[in-house]
C-alpha cells in the first residue's frame, strides 16, 4: 500500500484517501516512529476506504479482471451488454444493472474457479452466493457449505480471485485463521501468497 507523506505547517495530521490514493499530512518536523504509529493504527480504516471506493476510474471505463474496459451509455431504458470489450448500458437505473452484470459475468468465472479448488482439496459441492460487501471479499459458511463473494471481486485480476476462492475454500478443512491453517493453505496452494500479491494496485 503507496501512501504518501506530506508535511506541512499544520498542527494536526490529516489523512485523506481519494481516487484510490492515500495521502497522509504531518505537522512540519514530526518524527518517522510517530508518523509509522499512526499509519498503524489506521491501517484497517484505510483498507476499508479504498475497499468501498468502486473501481470505475471514471464515467467512461471501468475494471473487468483487472483491465480497463470502456463503458457506452444507451438512450434505451434498461439494457446492458457485453461485447468487444465494451459495457453497453443504460444510464436509467444504472447501479441496479451494472450490479446485475457483475453478478452474472463474476459466476460463470467464479463457479469454474470453484469446481477447480473443490478436486483440488478433494471436497463436495457448495453454494455460491454472490452480492456487494462493504469491507470483506468473502466468507465460508463451513456448517452450510456457502461460499460468499463480494460482487466487486470481477474487477480483479484473475490470480487474486484464485486466490480469495482458494483461501475461502480451505475454510472448509481447517477453520478460522489460525497457524495450522495458514499452513494448510501453504501445503495445497503454495503460491498463494503470490496469488494475493497479484492484486492490482
Amino acid at each position: 500500500m503507496e501512501i504518501k507523506i506530506i508535511e506541512k505547517k499544520i498542527k494536526n495530521f490529516n489523512l485523506r484517501v481519494a481516487n484510490g490514493e492515500v495521502k497522509l499530512s504531518v505537522p512540519l518536523g514530526t518524527e518517522k516512529a510517530v508518523v509509522d504509529d499512526f499509519l498503524n493504527r489506521h491501517r484497517q480504516w484505510i483498507k476499508e476506504k479504498l475497499f468501498a471506493q468502486k473501481r470505475i476510474v471514471d464515467e467512461n471505463s471501468f475494471y473487468l479482471l483487472g483491465q480497463k474496459k470502456a463503458i457506452n451509455y444507451l438512450v434505451e431504458n434498461d439494457q446492458c451488454y457485453f461485447k468487444n470489450d465494451v459495457l453497453s448500458i443504460s444510464k436509467n437505473n444504472f447501479e441496479k444493472l451494472f450490479e446485475n452484470f457483475k453478478i452474472e459475468y463474476g459466476s460463470a468465472i467464479y463457479l469454474k474457479l470453484l469446481d477447480e479448488y473443490l478436486k483440488l482439496f478433494k471436497e463436495q459441492q457448495v453454494q455460491l452466493m454472490i452480492k456487494k460487501y462493504k469491507s470483506k471479499w468473502g466468507s465460508c459458511q463451513t456448517r452450510e457449505r456457502i461460499i460468499r463473494l463480494n460482487s466487486n471481486l470481477i474487477f480483479e485480476n484473475i490470480n487474486f480471485i484464485r486466490y480469495i476462492i482458494a483461501h475461502e475454500i480451505a475454510h472448509l478443512k481447517v477453520g478460522g485463521h489460525s497457524k495450522k491453517y495458514y499452513d494448510w493453505l501453504v501445503k495445497h496452494v503454495p503460491n498463494h501468497i503470490q496469488l494475493k500479491n497479484s492484486r492490482r494496485s
